[in-house]
């Protein structure tokens, strides 16, 4: 019996399957990337093949599929890197993986600065609550003349959210629901702290200053990964992932003791399909690790991976 259907007619298993269209309407067609894309928008396709060596950055949008997703190359949503200190500038925070229509991570603390004597604390990375993703590694601490070291920025702590995503509607929603039953979007992970600047060790820096070495900055946390599609193979070469940023290196040059910066924590990777799903490759959602320095950062958490067969 055909869809849309009439009060009184009898519906069979058989009409039910005809009507619920899995993988979305497919209004964009097949799509096969043979050249490094970004994602500007969801995407509903029929199937979608990424050719060996091709990154497909989904930049925190979804992807569904009608048919089949293909992957000989990288679909993935990552956090961005810490920047190396240099001298007694600290390290650049490494930027959060993309969200848009999916829950968000945040971004690495910055290393933090050299200073004359004593060390400087690096900077923090923000919590997200709830989150399915891992948080992020500390930063390393410093060390100061005067006995004065600076510590490490804290990264920023994941509240787990209660639902495990082991259902369709919470895979497919990400929402968790608060004690007065107010709907929680699920984020996923958070970025490294930042590495401390080190105070002087009387040796100086270049150019005779007495600025110590700076601390490395954190990574990004991994974003989300989300693909519904009947059937979804994997092949040698391919990798899905949402990894998270790799710490920048605090400066030890001249004697300096700048900490290095914590990793970024590893995203969510959620596969749901009907059909099958053969993995031939790298499906990753490790934590980034940490930076190097006279104390190195701390490696970030890893995430979580969904793989649901309806």
């Amino acid at each position: 019996m055909p869809y849309p259907w009439i009060l009184g007619e009898e519906i069979l298993a058989s009409d039910l399957n005809n009507a619920i269209r899995f993988g979305g309407t497919g209004i964009d067609g097949a799509k096969i990337y043979s050249s490094n894309t970004t994602l500007t928008e969801d995407l509903y396709c029929t199937d979608l093949t990424v050719d060996v060596g091709i990154v497909l950055e989904t930049d925190g949008y979804r992807i569904y599929a009608t048919g089949e997703v293909i992957v000989n190359g990288i679909i993935q949503n990552n956090g961005g890197n810490g920047a190396d200190a240099s001298g007694y500038i600290g390290g650049i925070a490494g930027i959060s993986a993309g969200f848009n229509t999916l829950g968000k991570a945040t971004a690495g603390g910055n290393g933090s600065i050299g200073n004359c004597g004593y060390g400087i604390d690096g900077n923090v990375s923000a919590a997200l609550d709830p989150a399915k993703g891992g948080s992020g590694g500390d930063g390393g601490s410093s060390a100061g003349t005067n006995g004065i070291a600076g510590r490490g920025g804290i990264a920023g702590l994941v509240t787990q959210a209660k639902n495990r995503l082991q259902d369709l509607y919470s895979a497919i929603t990400l929402l968790e629901f608060g004690i007065d039953g107010s709907p929680l979007t699920i984020m996923s992970a958070t970025g490294g702290g930042g590495g401390a600047g080190s105070g002087n060790n009387g040796q100086g820096g270049a150019g005779g200053s007495c600025e110590g070495g700076a601390g490395g900055g954190g990574g990004g946390g991994g974003g989300i990964v989300f693909i519904v599609a009947n059937k979804i193979t994997i092949g040698a070469n391919g990798k899905i992932q949402s990894l998270g940023g790799n710490g920048g290196n605090g400066d030890t040059r001249y004697g300096w003791l700048g900490g290095g910066g914590g990793g970024g924590g590893g995203g969510v990777v959620i596969l749901i399909h009907k059909g099958a799903y053969t993995n031939n490759g790298v499906v990753s959602v490790s934590g980034g690790t940490g930076g190097t320095g006279t104390v190195s950062g701390s490696t970030g958490v890893n995430g979580s991976i969904l793989d649901l067969s309806l």
